[in-house]
């Protein structure tokens, strides 16, 4: 059957964890045997990439690009704009049609003001597909796509009105934290109204999948389509080339710029201090000023900024530090570096959604102290290393891959074909 997969933009290169995601489903709807059509928003007067086409061309049968608006501004008197909005939904102007509140997720505001869910649903009422796959950063397109008569899997990995309250607990006091307190909870409010109008749900871990049916109050089935990664992609490297831990993350993000912090100023100086020769690789754009001045005081610390591809980074790093207190869904980070083989010392946040078990496929520390004396551990011992690392790598193989996943849709979800005498469930 026919899928349509919308895309927030072109998944190429796959580097950052939406990328991978999308370009997960992308593979995974193509070994199921379904006709896939890719539709990319792409923004207005930026010519969308050859390459980006032709990498997407390969795994969908027809991609089609929409044009969306131009980045909206990040100011604070922008951003505090659209947070009062998104917590007064009716506002003058706003347009509401079979249910659909335009605008009222900041982060979907350039696809809403090029017209971004009319362009859809207008798409989806010429051709008919037989499901729609929908990233949930635009549920808020779901009444118009089922007013016309489609069928809409969300595909929800992380929720919104998450990332901003976790913004709002970093956020010092004051009124941008009042402001992003209300628009949290008016996000919350509207996700729990249109993700209860999908088909189905997806989400990344059986932790998220019991949110999210809370969240719903048990309306669509949720299904569990963990965060994926392709083996054959990454070289298992379980000793690593250099002393370096690496963090790899988009610093933009409040969870992953409070981790370096956390690196920088309470846990590397404890490694330094047990192994001098140490170093700390922070890999990802968008590192706050005060945290690249804190890397530049301590030294022995490497700030590369965006790279077009991680895997040398993992290859060459010695051990994986993902010191993560506030975590949506399984991140991909963990994930890529367990099919690299890497040693890793995570937080038990970071590995709640995952089979991994402490001391056997990684290490496990909250407190500074103890996530420094894991990290100082697989420093000194190499074969420690490779034991973790092997260990990981034979776990992602095994229930992490992309065959794994097409096993969950099959047995599964309304998009899988169901083997004979087979049984569905959330």
């Amino acid at each position: 059957m026919t899928v349509a997969m919308v895309l927030p933009d072109l998944p190429w290169p796959p580097v950052s964890g939406g990328h991978l995601r999308h370009w997960q489903q992308l593979q995974l709807l193509k070994a199921l045997g379904h006709r896939v059509t890719a539709l990319a928003f792409v923004p207005e007067g930026r010519p969308a990439v050859p390459d980006a086409l032709r990498a997407l061309g390969e795994v969908a049968d027809e991609v089609e690009t929409i044009p969306c608006g131009a980045r909206v501004s990040n100011r604070w008197a922008a951003k505090a704009r659209r947070h009062l909005i998104t917590a007064w939904p009716w506002h003058p102007g706003r347009l509401a049609r079979a249910g659909y509140l335009k605008g009222c997720y900041p982060l979907a505001w350039p696809y809403d003001a090029a017209d971004g869910g009319e362009q859809v649903a207008a798409w989806a009422r010429r051709h008919r597909p037989a499901a729609v796959l929908l990233p949930v950063r635009l549920l808020h397109y779901l009444p118009l796509l089922k007013s016309v008569g489609v069928p809409v899997v969300v595909d929800a990995p992380d929720l919104h009105s998450r990332n901003v309250w976790e913004t709002c607990r970093a956020a010092p006091w004051g009124w941008p934290k009042v402001g992003l307190a209300v628009s949290a909870t008016a996000l919350r409010r509207l996700e729990g109204r249109y993700l209860a109008q999908a088909d189905e749900i997806w989400v990344t871990s059986p932790p998220e999948a019991a949110a999210m049916r809370r969240l719903t109050r048990g309306r669509p089935p949720v299904v569990v389509v963990p965060n994926l990664v392709d083996p054959a992609r990454y070289r298992p490297e379980p000793i690593g080339t250099e002393a370096v831990v690496l963090f790899v993350g988009v610093f933009g993000l409040p969870a992953n710029a409070d981790a370096a912090g956390r690196l920088l100023t309470t846990i590397f100086p404890r490694v330094r201090r047990r192994c001098p020769t140490a170093r700390l690789r922070l890999v990802g754009a968008g590192l706050p000023p005060r945290w690249q001045a804190a890397a530049r005081r301590l030294g022995a610390v490497e700030v590369t900024g965006e790279v077009p591809d991680v895997r040398p980074s993992l290859e060459a790093a010695a051990v994986v530090a993902i010191p993560l207190r506030v975590v949506g869904g399984v991140p991909y980070k963990l994930m890529e570096a367990m099919a690299s083989a890497k040693a890793i010392v995570a937080t038990s946040k970071a590995v709640a959604g995952v089979a991994a078990r402490p001391g056997e496929h990684l290490l496990v520390a909250d407190t500074p102290a103890r996530f420094a004396a894991a990290l100082g551990t697989l420093l000194e011992e190499p074969a420690t290393r490779r034991r973790l690392g092997l260990a990981a790598r034979a776990l992602v193989e095994r229930e992490y891959s992309y065959a794994a996943g097409v096993r969950i849709l099959q047995h599964h979800s309304c998009l899988g074909p169901r083997p004979e005498g087979a049984a569905r469930g959330g």
